[in-house]
């Protein structure tokens, strides 16, 4: 049956009679001539149009002509669908994030095109995977696996192509990957060399290569620091800088502070960089008495010795004692000898009594231990200028005062009147305290002028040498 007609039978071509079957090219055809050809045009050809075509050519005089024209419909895929692993659609633009070093598989179906299309993965806009399925007469398919995903991967361009002619583009659609990477790298960016005690220090650690963003952890000596910590991002997200604040103490010294670093999605894989603290500080000073002696037995006459215990790093300069706020010197001739860290003072006198104490220096400073004062016991003497004459008129009563010098102080006295005509008789009436005794005395004849004798006494023992006291006359 014919399609489409034109009769030029005597007229001129310009003006022939065209007749069309509308039903088999629904006003879509129309001639068009360009001598010696002849066409046949057909606007919007789609898949129905396909097949063979013949032109029949019928003139007066010749015989009838007859030519064959097969078209072929290249219909192109008409959508593309992306599947996961799991078998579910793929709704985003993104796949992931996947987990560094686990596998990927992507599967895009061509749906329809004629004749099937080829499918293809591309990767950054490098094909990888060409390999494709017939599922059925309108649907293939290409399962694209990458068995390791590594961090080059990250932000990678899977591109799914599908095409069955160069006449126009593939149809494709893209998806790009995000990652969860572990990372790469953390170490302590500070100086390796000693610390001070007691000051404040600001130590970084860094970590890069992590997504998404680290948890960085500190640690001293195997246990976590919970504070004075601020942590700052680049704007890629890539670097994290984790900053202690930390103030060293003494016995830091020797233990081991740390940096760990962790991605929350990979719990099993901890790294951590660490440093051995090195911690300088001033002389740690105490004065101690000599093991062997007791503070509150030392009397006159014996040796004393003093440790001076010290800790310092690094270790000391210069030791030097103090004895009440005085230097004191080595002079083995004055009963002071200093060997190391020990002060001995032979056969002490009172006058060693008071506080002493130990000073050191490093080049973190310079410390004076705690004083320790130092008692010295000794038997009672008599205090210099005391009244020693008193005049009284017979029958006169006088008090007179005998004050002694003892530690521990005088609790016992003894009074004795001695002249020439009577050898000696004790004072009975007298009274003590406070390190003195107040004798009552009343000259009754002429021989009870003379000498008083008092000797104080503590719990050491009496005074060698009386205290001499001269009664005389009144006038």
């Amino acid at each position: 049956m014919p399609i489409y007609s034109v009769d030029v039978r005597g007229r001129a071509l310009e003006v022939a009679s065209h007749w069309a079957d509308d039903k088999a090219l629904s006003g879509r055809g129309r001639y068009m001539a360009d001598p010696p050809m002849s066409y046949l045009v057909v606007e919007g050809v789609n898949e129905a149009d396909a097949g063979s075509y013949k032109c029949r050519v019928d003139f007066r005089f010749s015989p009838t002509r007859n030519s064959f024209v097969n078209l072929t419909v290249i219909v192109p895929p008409r959508k593309l669908t992306l599947l996961d692993s799991n078998g579910g659609s793929l709704q985003n633009s993104y796949i992931g994030p996947v987990m560094e070093g686990s596998s990927v598989q992507l599967t895009c179906i061509a749906v329809g095109g004629r004749p099937p299309p080829k499918v293809s993965w591309y990767r950054d806009g490098v094909m990888v995977d060409d390999t494709d399925e017939t599922l059925s007469e309108r649907r293939v398919k290409n399962v694209l696996v990458i068995e390791r995903v590594e961090r080059r991967h990250l932000g990678s361009l899977l591109t799914c192509k599908a095409t069955n002619t160069d006449a126009i583009e593939p149809l494709s659609t893209t998806v790009t990957i995000d990652l969860h990477l572990q990372p790469l790298e953390v170490g302590i960016l500070a100086e390796k060399g000693p610390l001070s005690a007691g000051h404040e220090y600001e130590i970084p650690c860094q970590t890069f290569g992590s997504r998404p963003t680290p948890v960085v952890t500190w640690w001293k000596a195997g246990r976590k620091i919970q504070s004075n910590i601020r942590e700052s991002v680049s704007s890629d997200g890539n670097i994290t800088i984790s900053m202690l604040s930390y103030v060293p103490k003494i016995e830091d010294s020797g233990q081991v502070l740390s940096c760990r670093v962790m991605n929350a999605h990979f719990p099993a894989q901890v790294m951590e960089d660490s440093l051995t603290l090195l911690i300088h500080y001033a002389p740690v000073v105490s004065l101690e008495l000599g093991s062997s002696l007791n503070a509150t037995t030392i009397k006159e006459g014996m040796d004393v010795y003093f440790d001076c215990s010290v800790q310092a790093y690094p270790w000391i300069r210069r030791l030097s004692w103090i004895h009440n706020n005085e230097d004191v010197e080595n002079n083995a001739s004055l009963g002071r000898i200093i060997t190391n860290q020990t002060l001995v003072l032979q056969a002490v006198t009172r006058k060693a009594a008071g506080r002493y104490a130990c000073k050191a220096s490093n080049s973190e400073g310079e410390t004076e231990s705690k004083p320790f004062n130092l008692d010295i016991k000794y038997e009672p003497q008599c205090k210099p200028s005391q009244q020693k004459v008193y005049g009284a008129a017979r029958g006169e009563e006088i008090s007179i005062t005998c004050g002694v010098d003892a530690n521990p102080p005088a609790l016992w006295f003894r009074w004795i009147f001695n002249n020439s005509a009577i050898r000696t008789k004790t004072i009975e009436s007298f009274e003590a305290g406070g390190g003195r005794s107040v004798a009552t005395y009343r000259p009754v004849q002429e021989s009870d002028y003379g000498t008083l004798l008092c000797w104080g006494r503590n719990t050491l023992g009496s005074q060698p040498v009386p205290f001499h006291i001269h009664v005389v006359p009144a006038g």
